[in-house]
């Protein structure tokens, strides 16, 4: 029975992590490889925005895990580059920035306590947690 229940949290962190990792392309952009180029400044102020996104979401999620299944320093290492990954792709194809970056920025850093209860709720629903509002469309993508 403890190998099914521990089973079962594992596959619940996966499932967790993988709605928090598809919705930062969902929010705008991503696609196929891009190839690497220099950071302009809309590519700069995205993956700035991102690493918040993904450093405080991952947060939340670990702030509202039961103790047993909060993820390992390891697993969260992980996942956190994973969704830096993700969110570089995505970051990639930003050609601009709109006057609603600074508002954006500053509702996912930190995160407020109804944010991460929607990112938590999203998640225990299987499905992938929203940016604030805030951050609808703020980047222009190629």
């Amino acid at each position: 029975m403890a190998f099914v229940r521990t089973r079962q949290r594992a596959i619940a962190r996966a499932r967790a992590f993988l709605s928090l990792a598809f919705g930062l392309v969902a929010c705008g952009g991503g696609g196929s490889d891009p190839v690497p180029v220099e950071r302009t400044s809309a590519q700069k102020q995205c993956d700035s925005l991102m690493s918040s996104w993904c450093e405080n979401s991952l947060a939340c999620v670990q702030a509202g895990a039961s103790p047993d299944d909060r993820l390992t320093d390891e697993e969260l290492a992980a996942k956190r580059e994973l969704c830096l990954d993700e969110a570089k792709r995505t970051c990639d194809a930003a050609t601009a920035v709109t006057d609603a970056y600074d508002a954006c920025q500053a509702s996912v850093e930190p995160l407020e306590s109804v944010e991460c209860e929607a990112i938590l709720d999203a998640v225990r629903a299987d499905e992938v947690p929203a940016m604030p509002s805030s951050c609808d469309a703020i980047f222009t993508f190629d």
